[in-house]
């Protein structure tokens, strides 16, 4: 085996296991009773997931302003795909408690 053929078997892999952790992220959507469960299996099983098909597409890529491109996905769905479960946890937290939490400024403000 050379090295573009064992390089595009290492990428592969990569992108099956990146394929797997998204697999096992939407069964646990499916199987999890509680939200925040859920939650937990959408946010970092997914996110792990999408990083490793990248990171497997990118050692496939020859051109750097793909791989740049490529870059830009991943840290941006690092930065929204927490953001975004964050927002529904806190949804779903506000739902639990029934109305609306006091804003911190006005519950320390006798502190």
């Amino acid at each position: 085996m050379n090295g573009g053929a064992g390089m595009a078997l290492i990428s592969a892999l990569v992108m099956l296991l990146g394929a797997v952790f998204t697999l096992l992220a939407t069964v646990g959507l499916h199987r999890f009773d509680d939200v925040f469960a859920r939650m937990h299996a959408a946010g970092k099983a997914s996110t792990l997931g999408l990083l490793l098909i990248l990171l497997g597409a990118g050692r496939r890529l020859t051109e750097p302003g793909d791989a740049l491109k490529l870059g830009v996905i991943g840290v941006l769905a690092v930065i929204t795909i927490p953001a975004g479960v964050h927002v529904i946890a806190r949804a779903a937290w506000l739902r639990v408690l029934g109305s609306p939490r006091t804003p911190p400024s006005s519950t320390y403000s006798s502190w």
